[in-house]
């Protein structure tokens, strides 16, 4: 019958190490009973840490992960596969894989996160990601930016986000008209505006060479820059240079900050 070794990280028997996991950036904390053995047979990390010249006490304090990231990697220490029940355990877990150095685990979390992030919790994951200091989550923010950009934007989760994840939804959107984008951005800014951080100028000054102006068409670009959104966005002048260039391109000199880029984003190369 083979040996059910879950069973005994529930239950805590025999155990011989507890793990203390108090994250600083997070408000929780948890304690976690182990077996020194079967963690060190697991992995050289863990074999060092209780076998090696200066090895851990009985009691391990971790302060840079958050629990269920650090019981994500001990279930799969003991089940011998990854038990990922949704999408904030799988960014958590990938955190403790990689620190511990299980690539299979964290292959399997960014897997998980690829198939299962829906466009409504993307930008909760991102900023979760990034306010965990774990680094980078390109390739999962490319997977739901590329096949479901127009949901992202739209999204709640979009609108309440730190200014440094509406840059990357910028840099990785695809497969959204830009007027979308423009507007989209547009609502961040003035929802951020209002919490006081900065004026509105300001704000959308940082965004506005990564918006595609010049992929509008001329009508959509007056529809656009003669609406009461647009108040605020760009100075007369530049706004007419534009619209120069959506007419007859090279016909009037663009200003400094206006991206140059004129294809629309509607492949994952553009």
């Amino acid at each position: 019958m083979p040996l059910n070794l879950e069973k005994f990280l529930q239950s805590g028997d025999h155990a011989d190490v507890e793990f203390v996991v108090k994250p600083e950036k997070y408000d929780t904390s948890k304690t976690f009973k182990a077996h020194k053995q079967l963690l060190a047979l697991s992995s050289e990390v863990f074999e060092a840490m209780f076998y090696g010249q200066l090895p851990e006490k009985d009691t391990v304090v971790i302060t840079d992960l958050h629990p269920d990231g650090f019981y994500g990697l001990l279930k799969y220490m003991y089940a011998g596969q990854a038990r990922i029940q949704n999408c904030f355990e799988a960014l958590h877990t990938n955190a403790a894989a990689e620190k511990y150095l299980f690539e299979e685990l964290a292959t399997a979390c960014r897997a998980y996160l690829r198939e299962h992030v829906d466009a409504k919790e993307a930008c909760l994951l991102l900023n979760r990601a990034f306010e965990s200091g774990y680094g980078s989550l390109d390739e999962v923010a490319e997977a739901v930016l590329y096949k479901k950009g127009e949901g992202v934007l739209s999204s709640d989760a979009f609108l309440n986000s730190r200014l440094e994840i509406v840059h990357l939804v910028l840099d990785k959107v695809r497969n959204a008209q830009e007027i979308f984008v423009i507007q989209a951005v547009l609502r961040w800014a003035r929802s951020y505006c209002k919490a006081g951080a900065m004026d509105f100028k300001t704000t959308i000054a940082a965004f506005l060479p990564k918006l595609r102006f010049l992929a509008l068409s001329p009508s959509d670009f007056v529809e656009f820059i003669t609406s009461e959104d647009a108040q605020g966005v760009m100075e007369k002048e530049d706004a007419f240079a534009i619209l120069c260039n959506l007419i007859h391109k090279g016909c009037a000199d663009l200003p400094e900050w206006v991206c140059r880029e004129s294809s629309p984003r509607c492949t994952m190369f553009g």
